[in-house]
């Protein structure tokens, strides 16, 4: 099925790469044991649904505080 969602359009071959990308920030964002610091989590965030949406996004806070915000 998803094959069939996001073709190029000069031939017609599958965009798979384009998916692959969502699975995996998805899966690194919902990893139990990762941290992320505070750019790399914004930066993840908008680019997954920052320029679809016109709505404020409401970010988590971070988990740790010290030495370094995670």
């Amino acid at each position: 099925i998803t094959y069939q969602h996001f073709l190029v359009s000069k031939d017609g071959t599958p965009l798979t790469g384009l998916i692959q990308d969502h699975i995996v920030a998805g899966t690194a964002l919902t990893m139990r044991d990762r941290f992320f610091e505070k750019s790399d989590y914004q930066q993840l965030v908008y680019n997954a649904i920052g320029s679809h949406s016109r709505r404020k996004i409401l970010l988590l806070p971070p988990c740790i505080w010290k030495p370094k915000q995670l």
